[in-house]
């Protein structure tokens, strides 16, 4: 029998070794076997009921609202089965994508109590095959989330749309609002930034207006000419803005999104913001291109932010 000072001894060589090693996050290539392995490692019903079909009306369909989505809820997984998703999460998202999401998801138990509220409230599914080499894709969504991701085979070929919320007090904010304000200052640099000359066609006025890509109002890919051009704005300054969306997913991907979007001819690009310029008061603002949208809004604490491309639900592709 080997003796407990013996034991301790192996144990605190153990604990040392694992204290040591860092954790790594999955790289990218490695998020279309993860979705494999959770399906292979959840029980016969809630595989059934993560898998649906590619070509399901729903799977183009997003809600930032808390109610029901299709799929298997968190709360009802198991504890591998959240494992596996939480190294799905790592996968695609960068560290600060990963600690916003993250963000939200806690922020949900803080929130009053409501039905479909929790961070329990999220639903994942999945769409079509993920073992063969056709279109796929896979979806995380709940109460301000709504993650999207496309596959053709082993290859992520869209992260988009991508939406992100918070909500907390109007002075201090929550984890999940703060996660985000950086967005929201992004955008009211480039306002600063606006020469004098363009400053009214720039400003949609004080009140806030809803997000173009709100689920209930798009139809089809927005088209508003509004705003300031791309052209007159400070390059350094849009690309901060831009990089504050894109940059929520791993670098791998990110990049193209970048370049898709940053390659766009200023001249088609336009911004335009509401509200007021100075925080913590109500302020919205977006940034539009023939193939991109960004929105960022935010009243009370309470925000809103999505990324949405000509390529949704891999629909370039």
């Amino acid at each position: 029998m080997i003796s407990c000072p013996v034991l301790a001894v192996v144990a605190a060589l153990f604990t040392g070794i694992l204290d040591r090693a860092p954790h790594v996050p999955p790289d990218l290539d490695a998020s279309a076997s993860i979705v494999r392995r959770f399906l292979q490692i959840a029980n016969v019903e809630h595989a059934a009921r993560v898998r649906l079909p590619f070509d399901a009306p729903d799977r183009s369909w997003w809600e930032r609202s808390p109610v029901p989505r299709p799929g298997l809820r968190i709360g009802e997984m198991t504890d591998l089965e959240r494992i596996t998703l939480d190294r799905l999460l790592e996968s695609v998202l960068s560290p600060r994508g990963l600690a916003r999401v993250r963000a939200i998801i806690d922020e949900q138990d803080t929130l009053p109590v409501e039905e479909e509220i929790g961070s329990g409230y999220f639903w994942f599914a999945v769409y079509g095959n993920p073992f063969g080499d056709a279109k796929w894709g896979w979806r995380l969504g709940g109460h301000h989330v709504s993650l999207h991701l496309t596959y053709v085979g082993e290859e992520l070929i869209s992260a988009v749309p991508m939406f992100l919320g918070g909500e907390g007090p109007a002075t201090t904010g929550s984890p999940a609002s703060r996660a985000l304000l950086r967005r929201i200052a992004a955008a009211r640099a480039i306002v600063a930034g606006i020469p004098r000359a363009d400053a009214s066609a720039a400003h949609l006025g004080t009140v806030l207006p809803g997000l173009i890509a709100e689920p209930a109002r798009r139809s089809g890919f927005p088209d508003d000419t509004r705003g300031v051009p791309g052209s007159r704005l400070p390059a350094t300054l849009v690309r901060a803005l831009v990089e504050e969306f894109t940059g929520d997913v791993r670098e791998e991907y990110a990049s193209g999104v970048d370049r898709v979007v940053l390659a766009t001819d200023p001249a088609d690009v336009r911004f335009a913001w509401a509200g007021s310029p100075d925080p913590p008061e109500s302020f919205y603002a977006r940034l539009i291109g023939p193939t991109f949208l960004i929105e960022a809004w935010i009243q009370d604490g309470h925000m809103h932010s999505i990324l949405t491309t000509t390529d949704d639900f891999g629909a370039a592709h």
